[in-house]
């Protein structure tokens, strides 16, 4: 993973990567927040932006709670999963 990006060197306008990047998650983790509307974003065509002040917006109001929820890669959270064996 990336070193953490520092809000005030991003953009106003965010791709999920930067945004993960501030937030200190894995890039599945901002998608699946993008994905559930915890995070606010914008879609242009096949990309999806999100505002900076939207971001500041979504931490002020508490919903980094959900946000710490999400499951980090470093922390077994993302990645593969192993199939059972059959028997």
């Amino acid at each position: 993973m990336k070193p953490r990006l520092r809000l005030d060197d991003a953009s106003d306008v965010l791709t999920v990567i930067e945004a993960a990047r501030i937030l200190g998650l894995g890039r599945n983790g901002c998608y699946e927040l993008v994905s559930r509307g915890t995070l606010p974003s914008t879609r242009l065509g096949r990309r999806i932006r999100i505002l900076k002040t939207e971001l500041l917006r979504t931490l002020a109001a508490g919903s980094h709670k959900e946000a710490a929820s999400v499951p980090s890669p470093a922390a077994g959270g993302g990645g593969r999963r192993e199939r059972p064996t059959p028997e």
